[in-house]
């Protein structure tokens, strides 16, 4: 959600009208497939695989950030360190891994280890992000052990000091990237629009700040506005996208 406000504010600021759309994300894929959406800023490459090989037309138009990572994780006074004692340890935090959206690369992989390891005493719930958030608030309040689904950059990791379980099973990767990807033939009617699209990538510093900013805010108006804000302070940086002069 962020990556889109972001573009959005970007693109509005140089005179583009913007509509979001929000979507399961093979949806989002289908339509631009389709032709029925332009751009999706967030397809986190690895982890979305299973959706991307089934429209091999898109258009990629480059990385935004590239140094994702996702897994499991647990509060740091829950003593264990490893993907594959889940099962073993069920009963000391509920048998429950919390997460979020089912399409979600993470959440796919995490049923994926359920699945291949046959466990039956382990289970997930999804919720929406900041649903996630208020589950592992009151968690950590009570000091209850948990397993939630993780991801690099988030703001969650050091705020609820997580404690990254090594995944023993290969499935969550070695890291990914978030892609930008557009519809079909999408470069060669905006030229200047996808040009832009192509110059907007982040750096871990760049991307963790508004990040922390946003955090959880799912009210648009509110994102749209520390969108705004962020773009104030890093207005070189948003300059170079769009092909501002800054030395003018």
């Amino acid at each position: 959600m962020c990556l889109t406000y972001l573009t959005k504010a970007v693109l509005e600021e140089k005179g583009y009208t913007v509509e979001v759309k929000n979507k399961k994300i093979e949806n989002i894929l289908a339509d631009m497939d389709q032709g029925r959406i332009d751009l999706f800023m967030d397809v986190w490459y690895e982890g979305h695989s299973v959706y991307l090989y089934e429209f091999p037309n898109l258009e990629d138009l480059g990385t935004v950030y590239d140094n994702c990572e996702i897994g499991l994780a647990v509060p740091e006074y829950f003593n264990i360190d490893s993907v594959s004692q889940l099962s073993a340890v069920a009963d000391s935090f509920g048998g429950m891994i919390y997460g979020i959206r089912e399409d979600a690369g993470v959440m796919i992989a995490t049923a994926s280890i359920i699945e291949d390891y046959a466990w039956e005493n382990v289970k997930i719930k999804n919720l929406e992000t900041n649903e996630l958030s208020k589950q592992l608030d009151a968690s950590t309040a009570q000091r209850n052990n948990f397993v939630t689904a993780a991801w690099k950059p988030d703001w969650k990791n050091d705020h609820f000091y997580l404690n990254w379980l090594t995944d023993t099973t290969g499935l969550f990767g070695k890291g990914d990237k978030i892609q930008k990807m557009a519809k079909p033939g999408f470069s060669e009617e905006n030229p200047e629009l996808a040009e832009i699209i192509k110059k907007i990538y982040l750096s871990e510093d760049q991307l963790t700040s508004f990040v922390n900013m946003v955090k959880d805010n799912r009210n648009p108006e509110k994102v749209a506005e520390m969108a705004q804000q962020w773009m104030k302070e890093n207005r070189e940086l948003v300059d170079e996208w769009v092909g501002v002069n800054v030395s003018e």
